[in-house]
């Protein structure tokens, strides 16, 4: 009795001397933010994350680019997928068309990895021309996955922090007109950093068109006719 009442007592004193520190340590079996952002390893694989988006449904993967066609008169969609069919008449809703709600989450998703790496990578200890280019490329994907965002919402909240829901769950949309001033800015941005081309692995990655910005011209074009116009080199 009195050996076990020694433990308890021991156990206590032990308990007690480490306070709040017993239990205040970091995760072994995942990375948080904190832990992450340390080596070039960890910021390419960031990156290469944000470009996985791409391949989200509502996006540019799957069988998405071919569904929106059926939303025009170019083609027909049999058992009405997606709610694509809603679109085509006209009656679509966030409640009734899945495309919808796929392509705006997964928008976000992609925008809110390029957002994280572009706020940690100066954390980073790398090659300072290689740390350059990731966010350059990170800024040209930010770009590209506003697009259906600028496209087919007519506005949506402009977001350039990394993602924090307390303060971004209720933001009211921004216009159209803030969506494409971010977007080229973000184009034009990334430009002054990307390579012409890649080599080996890397092929794949997003590249600067030989004439981008050297001269103006339209890049994108909206499903009601609106266009990106490039602005000219500075």
């Amino acid at each position: 009795m009195k050996k076990q009442l020694f433990i308890y007592i021991a156990a206590g004193l032990l308990a007690s001397s480490c306070g709040d520190k017993f239990l205040d340590v970091d995760p072994t079996d995942r990375f948080t933010n904190d832990t992450y952002w340390k080596t070039r390893e960890h910021a390419e694989a960031a990156l290469t994350a944000t470009y996985a988006a791409l391949l989200e449904d509502g996006l540019y993967g799957s069988n998405t680019p071919v569904m929106y066609e059926t939303a025009s008169p170019n083609a027909y969609n049999y058992n009405n997928s997606g709610g694509f069919n809603n679109l085509a008449q006209g009656v679509h809703d966030a409640a009734n068309t899945a495309a919808v709600n796929n392509t705006w989450r997964n928008a976000y998703l992609g925008i809110g990895r390029a957002n994280t790496l572009l706020a940690r990578i100066d954390g980073v200890t790398m090659d300072e021309t290689l740390k350059k280019r990731f966010k350059a490329e990170a800024k040209f994907l930010r770009a590209v996955f506003y697009f259906p965002l600028w496209n087919l919402y007519n506005g949506a909240p402009l977001i350039l922090q990394e993602p924090d829901f307390a303060k971004h769950a209720t933001l009211p949309r921004n216009s159209a007109a803030s969506l494409q001033t971010q977007i080229l800015q973000d184009l034009s941005e990334a430009a002054a950093d990307l390579p012409l081309s890649y080599t080996g692995t890397d092929k794949g990655r997003a590249p600067k068109a030989p004439h981008w910005p050297s001269r103006p011209g339209y890049c994108c074009t909206a499903a009601d006719g609106r266009k990106l116009l490039m602005p000219p080199k500075r």
